[in-house]
């Protein structure tokens, strides 16, 4: 097998994108859905993947 080390290159892109739902309960000026964190989750996790702050070794065979 081959391919690099995995591992986490921006800790601080991760930790941000899970606040995001966290500052939208807390701090939003009305009820928040439970759709609406949802959403603040895949949204930011989607945007994890353009950024690429996550090391994925590819495994060829």
């Amino acid at each position: 097998m081959s391919g690099g080390s995995p591992g986490i290159l921006d800790q601080g892109a991760i930790e941000s994108t899970l606040h995001k739902a966290r500052n939208l309960f807390y701090y939003s000026d009305r009820q928040v859905t439970i759709f609406e964190l949802a959403a603040a989750y895949g949204y930011g996790v989607l945007n994890l993947e353009s950024a690429k702050p996550i090391i994925v070794a590819r495994k060829h065979f």
